[in-house]
């Protein structure tokens, strides 16, 4: 690995956002950098959906995104983990749900059926969220996963991708910066 796709990699010790330390945040810069990607060059995007709070730092970022488009930005996460500071830096078009998403979850689905939703899953499940939850996704929306190929592989989400009519997004950018995101689009 090059050094600097170390340095981009989840792995890095030397990412941060917001002055958090590298273990507070669940994506690496190359993550960051494949998501604002994919937010600039689809400005059409009607919110943004994260499955997967964690510390909220990520969230922070993502929400800041929609908060710049005059979008919403929603996160579900089973427990409430984001320290005080992140809820203080927390913005009024954020919205926090402390809800099971494991087991199909009616207001996520009401929140997603919207058309051209940006949806980042990086919850504990993201193979099982990705086959449950994409099926509902609005039309022309575009669906993000995270740790690619360590904790998702494309055998367990193919039927899917299949059935629903998704194309592969911004591959190329993915690979050439090391993310462990991949994206893909649904048609129509």
């Amino acid at each position: 690995m090059s050094e600097l796709k170390e340095y981009l990699s989840l792995n890095s010790p030397k990412r941060n956002l917001y002055g958090c330390n590298y273990y507070e945040i669940s994506t690496g810069l190359a993550d960051r950098a494949f998501i604002d990607d994919i937010i600039l060059h689809n400005p059409y995007i009607s919110q943004i959906i994260e499955l997967g709070t964690f510390k909220g730092v990520t969230s922070l970022h993502l929400g800041m995104s929609a908060r710049v488009m005059e979008k919403d930005f929603h996160t579900f996460d089973i427990e409430d983990l984001r320290p005080l500071k992140i809820k203080n830096a927390w913005l009024d078009n954020m919205y926090f749900y402390q809800e099971d998403i494991l087991s199909l979850n009616q207001n996520l689905v009401n929140i997603i059926s919207k058309p051209n939703t940006l949806i980042f899953i990086d919850n504990g499940d993201k193979e099982k969220e990705f086959n449950m939850y994409v099926p509902f996704l609005g039309p022309n929306s575009i669906v993000i996963i995270h740790d690619w190929e360590t904790e998702v592989s494309l055998k367990n989400i193919e039927e899917t991708i299949d059935n629903f009519l998704l194309e592969p997004y911004n591959e190329e950018l993915g690979n050439v910066l090391g993310t462990h995101c991949r994206a893909w689009r649904i048609i129509g």
